[in-house]
């Protein structure tokens, strides 16, 4: 993506036209003639390099000048997006959710801002990549670790619904694995309040594997609909696939309706039960079936947790 605002040349501060180029790529400054690495500025921060992609935007891991080069994530919205409502609002939203809470498992605001007309978040980064970057590259969590992304991704989900919000959006890639293995859930652009309108009511926001069947139906939604969402993204973290594999919505809505999705020990045969379960608890199609608070949900995966060594795990065919 070519950034909308003009480069200068670090040796003698010459503009120069760069066209689309590749951050991180070597550039030849025609009025001094000396060569540089193209990391051009965001505000204060210096973008090195590209990180993450989304519909409306990117995500770019930049060094904070502000803060003794401290690394940061910028997230911006691509040119064609700058006026496009819906974007920007999901924008604002996630910049007004994160200034809201202070939590050791939801991404640290940093700045929200404005340059040459495109606005762009500034947050926390974290080192460790996504859950769905490991479930990609084939290294997936075990159980217990898929369990302690669960309960801590519980807590800040805990943390919204305490303040009267639903994340609205969990999926692998929304989930941060720190170096020491802490995680962080990120991306607030779809959180609303309990009982709030949507900012598009005629669109099913989010990511049809995990979209809860109350969503689709255009039900009511309360926390238990994210509690489907984690329970689906720990599904597909434990099963190497989704619970559902369509991506259509409306395929989608005709599976739910058809009955519950495979029993994730049938795709991946060598979970201990009480693991299996616990997930079948989280995405059941009923929200009066899945956990009644995020406490219960907490309490039943770290004392699982804490057992799996206790009981023999079935044999994997």
């Amino acid at each position: 993506m070519q950034l909308p605002w003009p480069v200068y040349c670090p040796h003698c501060n010459h503009p120069m036209s760069v066209g689309d180029v590749r951050i991180g790529s070597d550039l030849a400054c025609a009025s001094c003639g000396q060569s540089f690495a193209y990391h051009p500025w965001v505000g204060r921060y210096q973008i090195e390099k590209r990180i993450g992609e989304g519909a409306t935007g990117r995500v770019y891991l930049a060094h904070d000048s502000a803060n003794g080069g401290a690394p940061v994530s910028i997230k911006l919205l691509n040119p064609d997006k700058a006026r496009d409502a819906l974007a920007l609002w999901a924008l604002l939203r996630e910049s007004e959710v994160l200034t809201s809470f202070h939590h050791p498992n939801i991404v640290g605001f940093v700045e929200f801002g404005e340059i040459e007309g495109i606005r762009f978040l500034a947050i926390e980064y974290v080192p460790g990549g996504t859950l769905e970057e490991r479930i990609r590259s084939g290294n997936r969590p075990d159980e217990k670790e898929a369990l302690h992304i669960g309960i801590e991704a519980a807590s800040a989900l805990r943390q919204l619904a305490r303040h009267g919000l639903l994340h609205r959006d969990m999926k692998p890639e929304h989930i941060l694995i720190g170096a020491a293995g802490q995680i962080k859930i990120t991306d607030f652009g779809l959180c609303i309040g309990i009982g709030e309108q949507d900012a598009a009511n005629d669109v099913v926001w989010g990511t049809p594997y995990y979209i809860p069947p109350e969503r689709l139906k255009r039900e009511t939604e309360d926390f238990r609909s994210d509690i489907y969402s984690l329970g689906a993204t720990l599904y597909h973290a434990l099963a190497g696939r989704p619970p559902y594999t369509e991506g259509d919505p409306s395929k989608i809505v005709a599976c739910h309706e058809a009955g519950p999705p495979p029993p994730i020990e049938e795709v991946a045969p060598h979970l201990h039960p009480s693991v299996a379960a616990l997930i079948h608890r989280a995405i059941a199609l009923d929200p009066a079936d899945r956990f009644p608070s995020y406490e219960e949900l907490m309490h039943a995966f770290s004392w699982t947790k804490r057992h799996l060594d206790e009981a023999p795990v079935p044999a994997q065919s």
